[in-house]
């Protein structure tokens, strides 16, 4: 069974320094558990990473079947979508935003201005590895 203050206090492991929220969600920005300052916030940051995330997912989907099916010389290997799109990175004047997918939901962490990309990455992918297994069994029957 999921139970989502259990992977909140997870989340809130990561929400040190300069990192300001983590978020789990599904593909259409709901959230299912959260650490960050405010319920709004998570929720701004959820409908955001969902929407970036869903345009670029679309985007790469669209260029991988332009490529095979007019057999152009790209590689399919470099191509976004198809199951190739692994993280985001979006850096703005206010922080970086990173989100990439776990089984059926995608995670998302914000970091303040000052954060160093080495160390979100680092956090991001370790909270990948740590969610994976049992989001994966989740996922199975959820969906």
């Amino acid at each position: 069974m999921l139970k989502p203050k259990v992977i909140s206090q997870v989340l809130a492991q990561v929400t040190t320094g300069t990192v300001t929220a983590a978020i789990l969600m599904n593909s259409s920005g709901s959230l299912l558990a959260f650490s960050a300052a405010t319920d709004e916030e998570a929720t701004t940051y959820a409908a955001i990473a969902a929407n970036i995330w869903t345009g670029y997912s679309r985007a790469g989907d669209t260029v991988a079947e332009k490529a095979i099916t007019t057999n152009n010389a790209y590689n399919k290997h470099d191509l976004v979508g198809k199951g190739q799109l692994n993280t985001i990175i979006v850096d703005c004047e206010n922080g970086t935003l990173l989100i990439t997918p776990i089984s059926h939901m995608l995670l998302c962490l914000v970091g303040n201005p000052e954060s160093n990309l080495g160390i979100l990455i680092a956090k991001l992918q370790a909270l990948r590895r740590h969610l994976s297994d049992p989001l994966e069994k989740v996922s199975e029957y959820s969906f």
